[in-house]
């Protein structure tokens, strides 16, 4: 009986070990995928948007595709949000489409957390400064092209999972996420067209402004549907003000 439990005890680890090993290697994968520095211009690099959509339109990562079905009938957008999209594809996309007749009255960006989470696992760019370039590189594509642009401020982040603390995340990038959010406020201070939405504090947790609020949190990244709708009901109140 003995050996038959210690038996089951080493298949039980085995088992934990190996599942340990896959989740490891999945997060590595996501990471390892994050194109930071280069454009590219490849065939599955760029996102083609809708042709003929004038009016406005959400761009960025996967927390901006997840930003649905939340807005109120007074604000008339699609969504144009890829899961995975750095700073840079995010760049290359919008640029591509500009470049090539696309132009909607509006834009609203959110995006960096993909650059941002990789500050614990590369080391050789400076992370920070190019989310920061590639970002107000967008901004100057709007501007440039007639075109209104709403910086969404990056959203906090919550408890990273066992793995990615152990391995992958440095908690500096928390306040690197609001370096990247301080600059961006000052930079479209200065210009005409452009608006900063303070997204990252209406998430925040009131004890802690480096954490997101648990209540609007679906994981370390993302946020639930009650996070959504704050944003959204902020956002439209925001955006209607203007005018």
């Amino acid at each position: 009986m003995f050996e038959k439990l210690k038996k089951n005890i080493l298949i039980i680890g085995i088992s934990v070990f190996l599942i340990g090993v896959f989740v490891f290697y999945l997060i590595l994968l996501s990471y390892k995928n994050q194109n930071l520095e280069k454009i590219e211009y490849g065939v599955n690099d760029i996102v083609v948007y809708p042709k003929g959509y004038n009016h406005m339109v959400l761009i960025g990562d996967s927390r901006a595709k997840d930003w649905h079905n939340s807005f109120s009938e007074n604000i008339n957008y699609i969504n144009l949000g890829v899961n995975g999209q750095t700073s840079i594809e995010t760049l290359q996309s919008f640029k591509y489409n500009v470049d090539h007749g696309f132009k909607p009255q509006s834009v609203i960006l959110q995006v960096g957390i993909n650059d941002l989470k990789c500050i614990g696992f590369e080391r050789d760019i400076d992370i920070t400064k190019v989310c920061i370039n590639n970002i107000s590189e967008i901004i100057r594509i709007c501007t440039s092209n007639d075109i209104e642009i709403i910086y969404t401020s990056i959203f906090p982040v919550g408890k990273p999972e066992f793995v990615r603390k152990c391995f992958l995340w440095d908690d500096i990038t928390r306040y690197r996420i609001l370096e990247v959010n301080c600059e961006m406020k000052k930079i479209v201070a200065e210009i005409d067209n452009a608006y900063y939405f303070d997204s990252y504090l209406l998430l925040k947790d009131m004890n802690d402004q480096h954490q997101i609020c648990q209540d609007y949190s679906r994981d370390f990244l993302h946020l639930n549907t009650e996070g959504y709708k704050l944003l959204s009901v902020s956002f439209e109140n925001f955006y209607l003000s203007k005018y």
